[in-house]
């Protein structure tokens, strides 16, 4: 495994130039995550909006996305949040933006992100409109149960213009003067929608039995000439024309099952976007859907592709429209027609169904790395290019060693498949029916585990992944792993008592995969893995409590093993990058530690999170929405517009890591500003700088 090397002081002149606009040229990439694939990124998106040819994408994890063409290509800026944004409007010719808590983003494109906060508060921003040039918020004061109803005209200063006590007022609409607020009383739960005309005198909209809104959702938006509520997955929705009166619309039967989002009009034809979710006896799937109508009578479709990929905003350019939706879901249609495409440019296999976790999927050794979904790689000689192949067959299990890669194909015999340059490969002869996942490379060998066949079958073992050959296996071990010169096999049993039964894993250890020696070491439900880091082995288990639950033991020399860390769910994978030792777990979380025993969360988060590899002095993490990889792990410092006045000096490296900032005027007489320690995989802002201020210049230094 590669170390990283000690990195020397980085230099970072930040000048000011007569607009008062700092600029930063720093020797090092930021430490941040770029989607590999799909582009412009993975990460579910939650809203979407235009203002002539600009627009703006937000959602999970803080992720903003920008076009300058109306829709048609799309780069990822950089967030100041990390927590979710759940919408954005167009505002004063830029864009706000909210999410999580009461921060409110100002966005100017081409890349200018500031933030603003309402009071300081501990509100939840729900939903916001422009009614009149006027900003209005509805946020929710979680201490006092209520929903605050304010308004801005600047969207810095901010006035409470109504109260609502015992009401989480979740969604805004406005139309034809009228302005509607949906929500649920915190007290019952029972959900209403309050009207306006002036958003001072709020009433209450009375529902009466017959053909109109009866029971409202949370789901209310306006477009065209109408308001729209929709129920949770009817086949129908309702509208009105001035939020008193409404009117039930049925949709096709066979989309009765469709979970709207949002409409929007375009010309005489609306737009519906959301999910269609198919309930089957033996299954259950949503798909993302697009109704179109223009009489709310006669309906034509878009189709509903893909899995889970369901809708979740959608907007209109000057030349386009644009929806978004789950893990990068992005479309367009010209205006004017109802021709909607896929915009992402995505790799071929995600259109069969998301990864399969690519636990195994993943190889990477001195000069490439390679990733595979069925029958098609992506493969690379740095780590930044990227290349796509189509396979031979449908490989499982890669595994690199010995300057190249073996994977195993999916027929029976199995055969090994070789490459050394991630193009052309080799099949070598047939390996018999091999039930693990693939290969194990280690002290020279590749080696094809077989724990579940019967009769007993031997381990079978290659250099080259061309010639194998058998080693007995009479135990019939299961392989764990190769750490620190040694072979890691268990052998699971299971004891029974009247209260159940517990299975347990024997921990057996082997220089030679022919020699074995019971360690000693016993686990309740099971270990998955081995991980050999600064002179103790760690074990990944299972809770013996609940087998959901994952634990990593650590033991030194084979003594008795320390439970050193918990999770809600199972672990799948360790990884050391310098000080720093990863963990990978089941709900799509990392954690860090730098001893073992105290455990950090990340600033990362994926779904269904695969495999994490390092290489070319990056990280590379796959995930069931695609594959991102790390910028270099070189510490870095910039500056970020906060506002009109401040700019943060933000500093990023390695978790763990120690580091130190100092800055001057001259670059001759340096004074500390801050000593502290990395503690995630996103910047730290360690402080600011007045835009008044005289050229300066900051350097840090970094040891991990």
């Amino acid at each position: 495994m590669k170390t990283l090397r000690r990195i020397a002081f980085r230099l970072c002149i930040c000048l000011t130039f007569s607009f008062l606009t700092f600029r930063c040229v720093a020797s090092t990439g930021d430490w941040s995550w770029t989607w590999l694939d799909p582009q412009p990124t993975g990460a579910s998106l939650n809203d979407v909006a235009c203002n002539g040819s600009n627009c703006v994408a937000v959602g999970e994890n803080g992720i903003i996305l920008m076009s300058s063409n109306g829709g048609v290509n799309w780069t990822t800026v950089y967030s100041p949040v990390l927590t979710d944004l759940e919408g954005v409007i167009p505002w004063q010719g830029n864009f706000l933006a909210w999410g999580t808590g009461d921060v409110i983003l100002r966005i100017q494109p081409p890349s200018t992100i500031s933030t603003t906060s309402l009071f300081g508060q501990a509100l939840q921003v729900n939903d916001m409109v422009v009614i009149s040039n006027t900003l209005v918020v509805a946020a929710f004061d979680s201490v006092n149960q209520r929903t605050l109803l304010l308004v801005s005209t600047d969207a810095q200063a901010w006035t409470t213009n109504f109260i609502f006590n015992n009401f989480n007022g979740s969604l805004l609409a406005t139309n034809n003067g009228v302005t509607l607020l949906s929500g649920n009383a915190v007290s019952s739960g029972q959900s209403s929608i309050l009207r306006s005309t002036n958003l001072v005198n709020w009433d209450t909209i009375a529902f009466n039995p017959g053909n109109t809104l009866q029971n409202p959702s949370t789901r209310l938006c306006s477009a065209g000439d109408y308001f729209f509520d929709f129920p949770f997955l009817g086949d129908y929705f309702y509208k009105s024309s001035n939020g008193l009166d409404w009117a039930s619309n049925s949709v096709p039967t066979n989309f009765s099952n469709t979970q709207f989002a949002k409409v929007i009009k375009d010309q005489t034809t609306y737009h519906f976007i959301g999910s269609y979710v198919e309930m089957l006896s033996s299954s259950y799937g949503e798909f993302r859907t697009i109704l179109m109508t223009t009489d709310f009578t006669n309906w034509t479709t878009a189709g509903t592709v893909g899995d889970a990929q369901n809708l979740t905003g959608i907007s209109k350019s000057s030349t386009f429209l644009v929806t978004v939706g789950y893990a990068g879901t992005m479309l367009t249609a010209p205006l004017g027609t109802t021709n909607w495409s896929e915009l992402n440019s995505v790799w071929q296999g995600r259109n069969n169904g998301f990864f399969d976790y690519m636990s195994y999927r993943v190889a990477t050794f001195s000069n490439l790395v390679l990733i595979l979904d069925g029958q098609n790689c992506l493969y690379s000689s740095n780590g930044i290019q990227w290349f796509t192949n189509t396979l031979p067959t449908t490989f499982y299990g890669i595994c690199a060693g010995n300057g190249r890669i073996v994977a195993r194909d999916s027929q029976y015999p199995v055969n090994a498949w070789i490459t050394t340059n991630g193009f052309n490969w080799q099949m070598s002869a047939g390996l018999g029916n091999i039930f693990s996942d693939g290969f194990i490379f280690g002290g020279g060998l590749f080696v094809a585990n077989q724990p579940n066949a019967a009769p007993i079958a031997p381990f079978l073992t290659s250099s080259n992944g061309i010639n194998w050959v058998a080693i007995s296996n009479t135990t019939q071990l299961s392989l764990l792993n190769f750490q620190n010169g040694n072979w890691f096999a268990t052998s699971n049993y299971t004891v029974s008592s009247l209260s159940g039964y517990t299975n347990y894993s024997a921990v057996y250890t082997s220089q030679n995969l022919s020699n074995w020696t019971a360690s000693g070491l016993t686990f309740p439900w099971g270990v998955n893995d081995v991980y050999w880091w600064k002179n103790q082995y760690y074990f990944i288990g299972h809770s013996a409590g609940n087998y959901g639950q994952g634990v990593l033991y650590a033991s030194t020399n084979f003594n008795t093993p320390n439970a050193v860390f918990l999770t809600s769910s199972g672990i799948s994978q360790l990884l050391s990058i310098g000080n720093t030792l990863l963990a990978t777990v089941g709900d799509g979380t990392i954690w860090y530690s730098t001893n073992g025993v105290n455990w950090s969360l990340s600033d990362i988060y994926l779904p269904e999170l695969g495999k994490i590899s390092q290489f070319a002095n990056r990280l590379i993490l796959s995930a069931g929405n695609g594959i991102i990889s790390s910028s270099p792990f070189n510490s870095g410092i910039r500056m970020r517009s906060l506002n009109n006045t401040n700019y943060s000096l933000d500093v990023w490296g390695v978790p763990g890591s120690p580091f130190s900032v100092s800055r001057s005027s001259n670059l001759q007489t340096w004074a500390g500003l801050s000593n502290a320690t990395f503690t995630g995989f996103q910047p730290i802002q360690i402080g600011t700088v007045q835009t008044t201020n005289a050229a300066k210049f900051f350097k840090i230094n970094s040891s991990p």
